[in-house]
């Protein structure tokens, strides 16, 4: 199924995206924000504040400005995609949000993915998640989501210094872009591109994701948003490892 099909099944789509830094954006041409946020399919973007309410182009690009995040809500049938400014959050519910227990997914933590499933996940990732008894960690991504980029450097260090996990990389992007991605931001992760089967099978609908499944399948563990925001300005490779591990801890009901 091609990226285009996915958006086509689904009428009205969310998904969460922060852009800490658009103050060279402000002028640039909205078809260059509709290519950065792969809207090209879209002939109307219609912009809201917090409360829903409708604001012009500039004052969403000045509020974005500041760090915000925002949510698209895709409507095929009208060709309308929305672009509105996510409600502020407080540290405690960041970290809430981000560490929730199954991030939205079709599967619950604790759960062991359908064996088709995991076999397409390991068979994506060639080699290095072969190994009998390694557990897998898995980013979604995309090529321009920036808090993707933004961990890129925490999970570069974690795959290096991590040798007893399996990495893996997935995206619904072609490998053209996929590979850009990599060169660009020296992502060192290997890459299953064209994976819009496998996130729609996972329920994958915010970027980036992070999940954690052991050697036989079970997930683990599931976060989402970036890594830097839920480090409170501290370490985000810690943020990483420490999130591993306490997935890896056995769950008690």
């Amino acid at each position: 199924m091609t990226h285009n099909m996915l958006k086509a099944l689904l009428a009205v789509f969310m998904v969460a995206v922060a852009i800490p830094n658009v103050s060279t954006a402000q002028a640039a041409p909205k078809q260059s924000l509709k290519t950065a946020l792969h809207l090209e399919d879209y002939t109307t973007l219609k912009y809201q504040d917090e409360d829903g309410t409708p604001i012009p182009e500039s004052t969403f690009m000045k509020i974005m400005s500041t760090g915000r995040s925002f949510s698209i809500y895709k409507d095929r049938e009208i060709s309308v995609a929305t672009l509105s400014i996510n409600p502020m959050k407080t540290d405690d519910q960041k970290q809430s949000s981000a560490d929730q227990s199954n991030a939205g997914l079709k599967v619950q933590v604790g759960k062991k993915i359908p064996k088709a499933l995991r076999d397409k996940l390991v068979g994506s990732s060639g080699d290095i998640a072969t190994s009998a008894g390694r557990p897998i960690l898995v980013s979604f991504f995309f090529h321009d989501c920036i808090p993707c980029i933004q961990e890129v450097p925490a999970l570069n260090y974690f795959a290096k210094n991590n040798r007893n996990f399996a990495v893996l990389a997935v995206t619904f992007e072609a490998e053209k872009e996929a590979n850009s991605f990599a060169s660009k931001y020296d992502f060192k992760w290997p890459i299953a591109a064209n994976s819009e089967d496998l996130i729609a099978l996972l329920g994958v609908k915010t970027y980036p994701t992070l999940i954690l499944l052991s050697a036989n399948g079970t997930l683990l563990g599931a976060r989402v948003g970036d890594l830097r925001s839920a480090s409170k300005g501290g370490n985000s490779i810690k943020i990483l490892e420490n999130w591993v591990q306490a997935s890896m801890r056995p769950k008690h009901n």
